[in-house]
């Protein structure tokens, strides 16, 4: 049979101020989380028009940005195509130097799943947003 070990005070003492610890990080993190993201609701910032391209012949790719805080851009693409509503493709929150001009790129095409677009921001990997959903494959 196992019997607990004997703690000494400074043993429980050192258990209760870690403990303590945690519960104080877990806090913070939580608080920075919601005022992050109270930051970024859309009636306190919203998007600002960064331009449209035509990706194919009756589909284009409207750009939008904001920054909420001073440190960070976040970006969205809409598809419009004639004669439907605009349907968000994607959006992308990075710090605000990956959407500098020499670091940002982005290009449109038509693929297996309509428009499709790639969004290069250097040091991070590329993001990839389709109009449809992949095809199911049949059992």
């Amino acid at each position: 049979m196992l019997r607990p070990p004997k703690l000494t005070r400074g043993m429980k003492r050192a258990a209760q101020v870690f403990a303590f610890g945690s519960v104080v990080a877990f806090l913070f993190v939580v608080a920075f989380v919601v005022r992050v993201e109270l930051a970024y609701r859309e009636s306190a910032c919203p998007f600002r028009a960064m331009g449209e391209r035509e990706v194919v012949p009756g589909a284009r790719v409207r750009e939008e940005a904001r920054r909420c805080t001073s440190d960070t851009e976040e970006h969205r693409w809409w598809l419009e195509r004639s004669g439907h509503a605009p349907r968000l493709l994607g959006q992308r929150r990075l710090p605000r130097e990956r959407f500098s001009s020499a670091r940002y790129r982005w290009v449109g095409r038509e693929g297996e799943r309509g428009v499709e677009i790639q969004v290069e921001n250097d040091g991070v990997d590329p993001a990839h947003f389709f109009e449809r959903p992949p095809k199911r494959k049949e059992r």
